[in-house]
């Protein structure tokens, strides 16, 4: 019972609230603008490797897990998103 009432509280915490408005944020001015620009000066090769991009793996990441583990989760992730990462191609 008691982490039931816990884990309610939280998802309806305040700050729990804004920490969801700001990854909002923080990811719509990364596919609006961060994103385009990468692809139009890297070139159109230049998308990601894995089905579900990495900023969507992310924002989930962070939602489902929370900061600390939602934070490992992404930088794992995004150690492997490059030519020299495993399984590339």
């Amino acid at each position: 019972m008691r982490k039931a009432k816990k884990a309610e509280s939280q998802a309806h915490s305040p700050f729990r609230q804004v920490g969801e408005l700001l990854l909002d944020l923080v990811f719509g001015i990364y596919r609006l603008i961060i994103s385009p620009t990468i692809h139009l000066l890297a070139g159109a090769q230049s998308g990601c490797r894995y089905p579900v991009s990495c900023s969507q793996y992310s924002k989930e990441a962070f939602r489902a897990h929370g900061f600390s583990k939602g934070l490992l989760l992404s930088a794992k992730r995004l150690s492997t998103c490059h030519p020299w990462g495993k399984n590339y191609g």
